[in-house]
């Protein structure tokens, strides 16, 4: 498995923070820092910890990718919502 797939709910979740698609990296940075920030009194360390290590994988890859990586994750989780929730 790759780090997007490990990571790619956080990152959608990054993503879909940004109000904007697809989302340069700059941009998609600074949402991960807006929702650790947000949910560090919310989640639990380990949770947290995902949203931080998917944040350094968004870092290592190289701007021209970021478009394509925006593409991936939205296929992967974009269509979560409309799901039946059973819960």
């Amino acid at each position: 498995m790759t780090e997007v797939e490990d990571y790619g709910r956080q990152i959608f979740e990054a993503i879909s923070y940004a109000n904007e698609f697809p989302v340069v990296k700059e941009k998609l940075l600074i949402m991960f820092d807006k929702l650790i920030k947000e949910l560090s009194e919310l989640i639990d360390e380990d949770e947290l910890n995902d949203y931080k290590k998917a944040k350094e994988v968004v870092e290592k890859i190289p701007e021209n990718e970021v478009e394509e990586l925006c593409f991936t994750v939205e296929s992967l989780y974009g269509d979560v919502e409309n799901y039946p929730s059973y819960f």
